[in-house]
């Protein structure tokens, strides 16, 4: 499973920040962000039906037809070598 704390650390030293608190949805208002953080959240709302639940994926119909393939592992490697990829592909643009 790819976990938020996975993502966190690979994402820390790849885009070079540190420090960042998670504190959930009622950890802030609206009154005590600063810029940075309204930003942040601003950008970031898209993704907030994503981390209320935990979604499952039905996988069933490639691992018949294809039993041979199957998913490489999510891990701290692959994560970056993706965040690589993307960031030197510009993100598909």
């Amino acid at each position: 499973m790819t976990t938020s704390r996975l993502l966190h650390d690979v994402m820390l030293p790849f885009y070079n920040f540190y420090g960042p608190t998670f504190v959930g949805p009622d950890g802030l208002t609206c009154e005590n962000m600063n810029e940075t953080e309204a930003f942040f959240y601003e950008y970031v709302a898209r993704y907030q039906t994503y981390w209320l639940q935990e979604p499952t994926f039905d996988s069933s119909n490639v691992e018949r037809a294809l039993p041979h393939l199957r998913c490489p592992p999510i891990d701290f490697a692959n994560l970056t070598r993706l965040l690589d990829f993307a960031m030197k592909d510009n993100w598909g643009k």
